[in-house]
């Protein structure tokens, strides 16, 4: 069975996939309580907005799916989670994705054909996942692979 060893996140070994910021960080000025424009993207729609939940388990890749036009957005609220991701492709192959470490407050921006699946929590906790994409994404912009047990690559983190 493939192992696929947690990454790092760094702003380079993530930019193929898209890119991410700690929305928690204090701006400059320590009496205001909004820190405008931390990411920027161009959605082509109406975008909707949802709550994920990250609940503990085995890190095993049990599906994954991408969005062939449409971006993603994913931000942890109150814990560090773990998400796959592959590089763009009609065919991914589950044993060359990447999978991170995303830091509790930090959102990141999934390119659109980035392959991404389900996060997990990093600790024994569940995450509540603020999701944002445009609206009617995984009705109108979706292709889903789902995996047998004995091809379900495990996360290791290390």
């Amino acid at each position: 069975m493939k192992k696929i060893v947690v990454k790092e996140l760094t702003q380079e070994n993530f930019s193929k996939y898209g890119h991410f910021c700690n929305m928690l960080e204090q701006g400059k000025d320590l009496q205001s309580a909004f820190f405008p424009d931390r990411l920027v993207w161009k959605p082509m729609a109406e975008m909707g907005a949802s709550v994920g939940y990250a609940c503990p388990c085995e890190m095993r890749i049990p599906w994954y799916e991408y969005h062939a036009a449409t971006s993603e957005l994913r931000l942890p609220l109150d814990g560090d989670m773990v998400i796959y991701v592959g590089e763009p492709c009609e065919t991914p192959d589950p044993e060359q994705f990447d999978a991170f470490i995303i830091p509790k407050g930090t959102m990141v921006h999934l390119h659109p054909g980035v392959v991404h699946g389900r996060q997990f929590p990093l600790e024994d906790q569940p995450v509540h996942v603020l999701i944002l994409s445009e609206a009617a994404t995984w009705e109108n912009d979706a292709k889903l692979w789902r995996l047998s047990g004995d091809d379900q690559p495990l996360i290791v983190v290390k």
